[in-house]
């Protein structure tokens, strides 16, 4: 199915909904907003939101993998405008929530600006213990990666 921007859908890896915040890319990858993330997520994974009370029985665990299509595997935050101590806020309760979706990577978008946020973020990963790994994107040097 093709999805606009703005379209609501149900994710159904974490039963959730959420909206398409881009059309898909060259990967057949949808960026869709849910609760306090942004995931890229493929077709395969997403119904309409009315569809949620159908295809919801289908999915015993939120990281179930779906025969042929994989699993989300990352989402990202924005810290974008928010303060050090809200922005490790932000990142912490997010780190939680990804783990409890069984998602292995957060996508922390701090940007590059005066680097405040980043060094903030570089300094508080290492204090989790949920978190395995971190680096900086070797794409983007605004963003951070943390495993788990």
């Amino acid at each position: 199915m093709k999805y606009k921007i703005g379209d609501r859908v149900y994710i159904k890896q974490f039963r959730k909904e959420g909206t398409i915040a881009s059309e898909a890319n060259g990967k057949g990858l949808y960026k869709v907003e849910v609760d306090n993330f942004s995931i890229m997520a493929p077709d395969s994974l997403l119904g309409t939101a009315k569809d949620n009370k159908t295809t919801m029985s289908h999915f015993s665990t939120p990281s179930q993998t779906i025969p042929g299509h994989g699993k989300i595997t990352e989402v990202t935050i924005d810290l974008h405008g928010l303060t050090v101590t809200q922005a490790i806020d932000k990142t912490t309760k997010a780190i939680d929530r990804a783990i409890l979706l069984g998602v292995s990577t957060l996508i922390i978008n701090h940007g590059k600006g005066e680097g405040k946020l980043k060094e903030a973020i570089h300094r508080h990963l290492p204090t989790l213990r949920q978190v395995k790994s971190y680096n900086l994107s070797p794409l983007n040097p605004g963003l951070t990666l943390a495993h788990f």
